[in-house]
């Protein structure tokens, strides 16, 4: 048994992942004489499972989504449901994946770089994502004891909404008849949600405090437009609704466009400004160590290690989706 041990040492050791940060040029030319390609997987597979877990804390427990219909309702959303997230994370890293190593190869071979087995490059960019773990993990502390936030939805597009127990007033358009819609179950195949100043201009995005979010919602006038409403004596192809009141209500598929995020908080310190500095902060370690590998199996210059990394970012963060 001990003979064994000695021949095929342990795939996952402590002092080969600590190489990695004492001296990452060694560690990545190690690759090349034993590529660790299952150890590389486990990484990875390590990156998805916090990704997946640091997800369901944010959605779980840190962040609700509400929608103004015209008043502020629990919103919906299969993005708030773990098959989902689970999907997202797992989808997300898989795109990263392929991004690096895709820029990496195109590099070398545009480089006319030292060839190295992709197997070999494979296992590299796998235990790059140690950095996507360990970003996961040192966020969750801050995420965990930031306040939690309220998202107010002001602007979304819903399809195939099904209202409960419904109460409509509105308009139809472009006759402009009244109508008054009260039925147990309502469909509509298309909602369109908006808030617009008095210039007409939808209200945008932003990070707000309570007065603010006051400020916005004294001074604005909410729009609610239904498209293909059944369940009525005779079918409206579209209505603009006035007031409406109902029990609950399910939707097939949800658009977010404009929403105002709710904190009393620096954005620096709350859920959502941690979040983004997450992102960009793994974005920017798997670059790096993408680009590092590169120099070390490849043997490129440094100024083609400093391009590519400035490139990688920059796909990364226009290309890749961010885990959750």
């Amino acid at each position: 048994m001990a003979g064994f041990f000695s021949c095929h040492p342990p795939d996952i050791t402590m002092v080969g992942i600590l190489t990695f940060f004492t001296n990452p040029t060694a560690f990545y030319r190690s690759l090349e004489t034993s590529d660790r390609l299952k150890r590389g997987m486990a990484i990875l597979s390590l990156s998805i499972l916090t990704s997946i877990g640091l997800s369901f804390l944010y959605y779980g427990w840190k962040v609700s989504y509400e929608i103004f219909l015209p008043n502020p309702i629990p919103l919906e959303l299969p993005t708030l449901k773990i098959d989902y997230l689970i999907m997202s994370n797992l989808t997300s890293i898989f795109i990263t994946a392929v991004i690096l190593l895709g820029v990496g190869r195109i590099a070398a071979r545009l480089t006319r770089a030292r060839h190295v087995g992709l197997k070999s490059y494979m296992s590299a960019i796998f235990h790059g994502f140690i950095l996507l773990a360990l970003v996961n993990t040192a966020s969750a502390p801050a995420i965990l004891y930031a306040p939690n936030e309220v998202v107010y939805v002001v602007g979304a597009e819903m399809e195939n909404v099904a209202f409960f127990n419904v109460t409509v007033d509105g308009v139809v358009r472009p006759s402009g008849e009244a109508v008054h819609i009260s039925r147990d179950v309502l469909t509509v195949s298309h909602v369109d949600v908006g808030r617009f100043w008095a210039n007409g201009t939808r209200v945008v995005s932003n990070y707000v405090n309570s007065r603010q979010l006051a400020e916005v919602l004294n001074s604005t006038t909410p729009f609610v437009r239904f498209s293909g409403v059944m369940g009525h004596e005779a079918e409206i192809s579209e209505m603009d609704v006035r007031n409406i009141v109902f029990d609950h209500y399910i939707t097939r598929r949800t658009v977010l466009g404009e929403v105002l995020v709710l904190s009393e908080t620096a954005i620096i310190n709350s859920v959502s400004g941690i979040n983004s500095i997450r992102n960009i902060v793994w974005r920017a370690l798997l670059a790096i160590s993408m680009a590092w590998s590169l120099r070390a199996l490849h043997n490129v210059s440094k100024k083609t290690a400093v391009i590519v990394t400035v490139l990688t970012y920059l796909i990364l963060a226009n290309l890749a989706p961010s885990p959750f």
